[in-house]
């Protein structure tokens, strides 16, 4: 039996592989967007707000996921500490998962986000950006 689940067992074999409950997840957000339309519409124009503020002009502009590149890996995990200090949740991207000198800030904006979110973000940003 552990010979069979060692060569045969999907998740065993391929790590990488949907966990049921990543699945079920996935189909619920499947129907959710099906359902609700305008949630889809909403982060768009968030997120459009936000690269218009920030003056940033990205090839895919539908992306709720917004870079900001600073360049240097160290700078990107301060500017993101700094972030977090203020209670935003900004992740730093920096090599390998990045080529050296392209490190950046991820923000991401969701519906769930509302206007002073969004405009609490910009200003935090924008402040990180000038220095």
């Amino acid at each position: 039996m552990i010979s069979a689940i060692e060569n045969f067992g999907r998740a065993f074999i391929y790590s990488t592989s949907v966990s049921p409950v990543i699945a079920r997840l996935a189909r619920q957000a499947i129907s959710i967007c099906a359902a609700e339309p305008q949630l889809q519409s909403r982060v768009r124009g968030l997120a459009g707000r936000v690269r218009d503020a920030l003056g940033i002009n990205a090839a895919e502009k539908q992306s709720p996921i917004i870079p900001i590149i600073l360049g240097d890996a160290d700078k990107s995990l301060r500017a993101a500490e700094t972030l977090r200090e203020q209670g935003l949740l900004v992740i730093a991207v920096r090599p390998p998962t990045v080529p050296p000198g392209t490190s950046r800030l991820r923000l991401t904006v969701s519906a769930a986000h509302d206007a002073a979110d969004v405009l609490r973000l910009i200003d935090a940003c924008r402040i990180l950006m000038r220095s």
